[in-house]
């Protein structure tokens, strides 16, 4: 039989699944790719093989976002194939199910999350926040008295939050993250490099190569495909990490202001606490290579990676979800 709770993490670049004490049961990419020929739908890892590489028939997307459900059908479609292939035959009916969201979302947003799940079937559904949640897969104790700071860098949003006695006392979010790097690599080199990459291969760029330390001395190299734009013709190239850099700043800049902004309406004993303490990052964008230097040079403070970054939302939602007190003291 079917556990009868669980905990959904649908970001932005990765959803997974987890049973009530029973474990991880699926962990795959947001992305859907669609066959116009066979009108038939392929998820996850392999959906994701073909961003960039598909032909005419075939459309790759994510239903997500920013963080949030962008296109319901396909997110509906997607979830309930997950959960199939995860030993769900019928789907969620009656269960008991906790989703992970974005700290700063509209009510319209929160209910296609919560609708998201009754119409797979759900009993009951709540909510929780996504930066609680991560912060708690850190291992910090966030019912401490003391105040503690985290900073989510995740795919589709990046979140700031301080938390006191298991609650947030403080939140800021920006809707960009790992996603607009992406972009922005492929924007970079269309402009200056006069060559042309798909989404997936910026990503690999970004993963290989970025290194947010303006002036250093470290270059990285990766060879990637991509499209001589003078001639037409495909190449492929070693991009280094000082092409990128201007990629990275645009993002980096929006979470600095983002930090600005909390600091400066935080109270002097909360900032205190903090430059004691430091902030905790956590999430995908948080292993860009020289990410804690820049932000300790802006701000003369520590700034700590989780030692799980990718894994800490996910650690959390499990966390809660099997423990009845956290489950009622933090769920939405």
């Amino acid at each position: 039989m079917f556990p009868k709770d669980i905990y959904i993490d649908l970001g932005t670049e990765n959803t997974r699944i987890y049973a009530r004490k029973k474990g991880i049961l699926l962990n795959e990419p947001t992305v859907i790719a669609h066959s116009s020929k066979t009108d038939t739908n392929t998820l996850g890892s392999a959906a994701k093989e073909m961003l960039g590489r598909c032909p005419s028939h075939l459309s790759v997307f994510k239903p997500l976002k920013e963080g949030v459900v962008k296109d319901f059908e396909h997110a509906k479609g997607m979830l309930s194939n997950f959960l199939k292939n995860a030993g769900n035959e019928m789907l969620l009916t009656k269960s008991r199910i906790l989703i992970s969201l974005p700290i700063e979302v509209d009510e319209n947003e929160k209910e296609l999350f919560r609708a998201l799940a009754f119409e797979l079937g759900a009993g009951i559904v709540h909510l929780v926040n996504e930066p609680l949640a991560g912060a708690i897969g850190t291992g910090a104790n966030i019912f401490s008295k003391k105040p503690l700071m985290f900073l989510d860098l995740g795919a589709g949003t990046s979140e700031v939050i301080i938390t006191s006695q298991g609650k947030i006392i403080r939140s800021e979010a920006v809707r960009v993250g790992g996603d607009t790097i992406n972009r922005s690599i492929i924007e970079t080199l269309e402009t200056e490099q006069n060559f042309s990459v798909g989404e997936q291969t910026a990503e690999k760029i970004k993963k290989e190569v970025a290194v947010l330390e303006p002036g250093s001395t470290e270059v990285k190299f990766c060879a990637a495909a991509g499209v001589n734009l003078k001639t037409g013709f495909p190449e492929t190239r070693m991009i280094n990490s000082t092409m990128i850099l201007s990629a990275l700043l645009p993002t980096f800049n929006k979470i600095t202001h983002l930090l600005t902004k909390n600091f400066n309406s935080s109270s002097a004993e909360i900032m205190s606490e903090v430059k004691t303490s430091g902030v905790m990052l956590f999430g995908g964008n948080s292993l860009v290579p020289g990410v804690t230097q820049f932000l300790f040079n802006k701000f003369g403070l520590p700034f700590l990676r989780s030692s799980s970054p990718l894994m800490s939302v996910t650690i959390g939602g499990s966390r809660i979800l099997d423990d009845d007190q956290l489950f009622k003291d933090l769920k939405l």
